[in-house]
């Protein structure tokens, strides 16, 4: 199926390990431009040299999404080399969970949440000027409608799936689809699963066997497969969606 994303532009947060990662590589390989940025200048460098063959299409920038100038930068940044912002993918975020509830709950929402708030709203002037309807997925979590996670990461997941169900309401009279992606656990090299696997063997197992239907950890590839998807024209239908890529993992009913 060809998705029409050719010569579409997109910026990807986190984009330079994991489920961003992958993103990032679906992207390129649909002919998109591509801009993605980390704090991690190790990472930067990896997704660089993984990239290579794609220079011309990709611009990969050291930078920190908490900081409302540095997204300003990213943006023009993006618009200086490839002229237009088709797709913004919010996906950069963290599992806050050393700590009080209280100590934490700022920190959380502040990478999990306001951020991303706040990079969509400067990446709207451009959006909606795209020529295939500007578009923003959010990552979120399974966990944000179900326990499982820290009170914290629950509460921002929660808080970016109802935020971008009356984003998407508001943003589709510009032409700008929201929705957003809700993943259950996955494993890729240096990730959590992966370490909790190789650390746990039989306890991984026996959590698989409990609480995924499905037989196994989920991929990126996976995660990225539904997100190029809702990001073309041929998802013009769907807006304020939250769906869960989760092998049946999740337990929630909405």
């Amino acid at each position: 199926m060809d998705l029409l994303l050719n010569q579409a532009s997109a910026i990807v947060s986190g984009g330079t390990k994991g489920i961003g990662l992958a993103i990032v590589n679906n992207f390129l390989k649909e002919g998109m431009n591509v801009t993605t940025f980390s704090r991690n200048k190790k990472n930067i460098n990896a997704a660089k040299r993984k990239f290579n063959s794609y220079a011309d299409q990709i611009n990969v920038l050291q930078a920190n999404i908490l900081d409302e100038n540095n997204c300003k930068k990213i943006i023009d940044s993006h618009i200086k080399k490839f002229n237009s912002l088709d797709v913004l993918v919010n996906n950069a975020g963290e599992s806050v969970k050393n700590g009080k509830i209280k100590e934490k709950w700022d920190e959380s929402f502040s990478i999990n949440v306001t951020a991303h708030v706040t990079f969509s709203e400067l990446a709207i002037p451009h959006l909606e000027k795209s020529n295939i309807g500007g578009n923003i997925v959010n990552i979120s979590s399974i966990f944000g409608r179900e326990s499982g996670g820290s009170p914290q990461y629950n509460a921002s997941k929660a808080a970016m799936i109802s935020f971008s169900k009356s984003y998407a309401s508001l943003l589709i009279k510009k032409g700008i689809r929201v929705n957003t992606i809700a993943p259950g656990s996955i494993r890729f090299a240096g990730g959590s699963w992966d370490k909790r696997v190789k650390k746990e063997p039989k306890e991984m197992k026996n959590f698989i066997k409990q609480n995924i239907p499905a037989g196994r950890f989920g991929t990126v590839e996976e995660i990225a497969d539904v997100v190029t998807f809702l990001c073309s024209p041929k998802a013009s239908w769907i807006v304020g969606s939250a769906l869960n890529v989760d092998g049946g993992q999740s337990r929630s009913n909405i």
